[in-house]
């Protein structure tokens, strides 16, 4: 097949799905060397074919990756790749306001890359998306890119080989606090005791929580509150004492502050809004 790149943000699309694609391109025998490079954009490469090794820099960083494998770039790091062979790639670039919903979703960017074997799933996504690059602008089309796409990176995430264990554990145990914070926050949440509880000095925590979200822990609760709050303030009549109650507000002056830090407006306003009233 021959080179190709395609500018599918231009395309429309008929689903709401959040990891829409912005470009597409594949070049079967890509061959380059830079350095310092910094990217606007948030791009995977899933390198197919090549020499025994790309090697990837991230931040002054240099990581070996064995081929097949996946590489990342994200804003506001500095990235460089050295290669002795051509190789075969396939990358997707997306907006760089996903890379919070990267995140969330589990995939790990505090490495430029990680490498994968090629399951039998693998290569049936990598054949269906191939089949559509000849016939995008068909209706929906472009929208099962954006899902093929997005669970090609998947199946690469997945099926890591070689991920190392001691950060895998760091990683899980991360996720499972902020399961238990997701369940919790309406209760009064003592960090000390979570962090007791799974292993973790405050030090190594923060560090490892930073890797996955860009919030803090207590920034990550008082989130969830408010998302608890605006639904209800949508859905019942309880009184906005009430909701904020329900919601783990222990006052209501720091239940309106952090309301209208993320909305803009007051609970009542926000109500209001949704719900004017009859004149």
């Amino acid at each position: 097949m021959h080179s190709f790149l395609i500018n599918v943000n231009e395309i429309p699309r008929s689903l709401n799905f959040p990891f829409k694609i912005k470009a597409l391109g594949y070049q079967p025998d890509n061959y380059y060397n830079i350095h310092n490079m910094r990217y606007s954009t948030i791009d995977f490469g899933v390198e197919l074919k090549g020499g025994d090794l790309s090697i990837q820099e991230m931040d002054g960083n240099c990581y070996r990756y064995k081929i097949p494998c996946t590489v990342t770039r994200i804003p506001e790091h500095d990235y460089g790749i050295a290669t002795e062979e051509p190789w075969e790639v396939l990358f997707f670039s997306y907006s760089s306001d996903l890379a919070e919903d990267f995140i969330k979703s589990g995939i790990d960017f505090s490495q430029p890359g990680w490498e994968f074997k090629r399951s039998l799933r693998f290569e049936q996504i990598l054949g269906q998306i191939m089949n559509l690059t000849g016939n995008l602008r068909k209706t929906g089309n472009a929208d099962r890119l954006d899902q093929l796409a997005f669970q090609l990176i998947c199946e690469t995430r997945l099926s890591n080989p070689d991920t190392c264990v001691e950060e895998s554990h760091q990683h899980q145990k991360i996720l499972q606090i902020a399961s238990f914070l997701q369940l919790h926050y309406p209760e009064d949440i003592n960090i000390n005791t979570i962090l007791r509880r799974y292993g973790f000095s405050r030090r190594t925590f923060y560090r490892e929580w930073s890797k996955i979200y860009r919030t803090t822990p207590a920034q990550f609760i008082i989130d969830n509150r408010i998302n608890n709050a605006s639904g209800l303030l949508l859905k019942n009549n309880l009184s906005i004492g009430q909701i904020a109650g329900l919601s783990g507000f222990s006052n209501q002056i720091g239940f309106y502050r952090s309301f209208r830090k993320k909305h803009g407006m007051t609970p009542s306003q926000y109500r209001s809004q949704k719900f004017p009233k009859a004149v």
